[in-house]
């Protein structure tokens, strides 16, 4: 993350942060840094000390890096429109106070500050850079997505007036897929008797995953049991440095192993320790990177199915858990490597989706009615109004590239945000203004 301005394009790291639901992609903690960025401005509305202002100057630019490094476009230039919105609406809030002379510099300062932001980009060569590029050749492939999303939703009436249900897009994407026989992977926890294993079909490539701790300085052994229809079973077994998604350096154990058509064989491997022995910096035993073992398939000859997973150190103890998926998927994820196969991509599109048209006509009044409200207060002089309209504006904005309400803390914070809006309306209308000084105090 340190080397984000100035990091070469192949340092493709991508900040998700502590977002776990970004394992299958999406624009979470985007929506959440450029929703949250406005309410950084109400300590500045504040008295407060020097130092308090020096703070949350350098928490400012914090965000702001955070937004940068994430890499996404989208929220990249909507973070610029947020800016210019909240300021904007601040001034009109504070038309009394400021003077019309400073008016214009002020504006003109903004557009300079904004501007700068969005040239950023093209004075450092970063992913963002090499993203930008690809901007058209991008939108061609979720326009088409979004079309072939919305198609599913007009196969029956009350389908397209009441959506599908929250949350079933990737459900019913992948047993369309599986049913016309696209190419789209699978891992199924099947049952045998008392024996539960993981039963892996190739495709658009899933990753299950678990996080174990290692010392690069010893040595260990992989043992699993293989299963497959064929006379061969080709499992790929990647160890990796790895934070949600992105992937650093790996021992990538890929094997293609002779077995009897559908009888279990014991494999032992030694993993090669090489790749995580250099030295990240000074501070290794504190900031050394997670490393996750990773299992799929590229066998394209039905099943394979693994059982008994174990990393074993030079004492014989067994560093995985749950490796005989006895408990299920406890203690393991999944990665995937196609996102378009998980989100729709677009807020208006997901709405649609999983709640119908009248989903969709719902929220929209309610946005419109917080909105209207939210003018209304700043042309009275409410500063508060100003931030919470830049607010949902930034959520609204990121909505146009991502599908929030994938996520239930993210719809909720919608939610929340128009449930305060309604709060401070009912305030306003009884001639009680919001007062920022009460906030500060509190």
């Amino acid at each position: 993350m340190g080397r984000g301005f100035v990091g070469p394009p192949s340092n493709a790291y991508r900040v998700t942060g502590s977002f776990a639901s970004m394992h299958t992609g999406g624009s979470h903690i985007d929506s959440y840094l450029v929703t949250m960025l406005p309410f950084i401005a109400i300590p500045f509305l504040l008295k407060n000390k020097i130092s308090n202002f020096i703070f949350y100057g350098g928490l400012l630019l914090l965000v702001l890096y955070t937004i940068f490094v994430t890499y996404s476009r989208g929220p990249y230039f909507i973070a610029a429109g947020v800016g210019i919105l909240l300021v904007s609406g601040l001034v009109v809030s504070s038309h009394r106070k400021v003077k019309k002379r400073f008016i214009i510099p002020m504006s003109l300062g903004l557009v300079s500050l904004a501007g700068a932001w969005i040239a950023l980009p093209m004075f450092y060569e970063t992913i963002l850079s090499n993203r930008l590029e690809n901007f058209d050749k991008g939108q061609q492939t979720r326009l088409s997505h979004w079309t072939s999303t919305l198609q599913d939703t007009n196969v029956k009436l009350a389908d397209l007036l009441f959506g599908l249900g929250p949350g079933s897009f990737p459900r019913n994407l992948y047993i369309t897929k599986t049913v016309n026989a696209k190419n789209i992977a699978v891992h199924n926890l099947v049952s045998e008797g008392d024996n539960t294993f993981l039963s892996m079909y190739s495709g658009d490539n899933i990753y299950t995953s678990q996080f174990i701790t290692l010392n690069p300085n010893e040595k260990y052994r992989l043992r699993f049991k293989v299963r497959s229809s064929g006379e061969r079973a080709g499992v790929v077994l990647p160890l990796c440095e790895r934070w949600i998604t992105d992937s650093f350096r790996c021992d990538w154990i890929g094997l293609s192993i002779k077995v009897p058509p559908g009888e279990w064989v014991e494999v032992l491997w030694d993993i090669d320790m090489g790749p995580f022995q250099e030295s990240l910096s000074r501070f290794d035993d504190i900031i050394r990177r997670p490393v996750a073992l990773s299992l799929y398939t590229a066998h394209r000859e039905g099943p394979v199915d693994i059982d008994d997973l174990a990393i074993l150190d030079s004492s014989g103890r067994n560093l995985l858990t749950n490796g005989n998926f006895e408990r299920g998927k406890d203690h393991w994820f999944f990665v995937v490597d196609n996102h378009l196969l998980w989100h729709t991509k677009n807020l208006a599109v997901n709405v649609i989706y999983d709640l119908g048209i009248l989903g969709l006509v719902f929220i929209v009044g309610m946005l419109l009615l917080a909105i209207v409200r939210l003018i209304r207060m700043i042309k009275s002089g409410e500063q508060l109004a100003a931030v919470f309209l830049a607010s949902i504006s930034g959520y609204l904005g990121i909505g146009i590239v991502g599908s929030l309400f994938d996520v239930p803390q993210l719809s909720f914070l919608l939610f929340f945000m128009v449930f305060t809006v309604m709060v401070m309306w009912q305030e306003f209308s009884q001639a009680k203004p919001v007062s920022l000084g009460k906030i500060g105090r509190g």
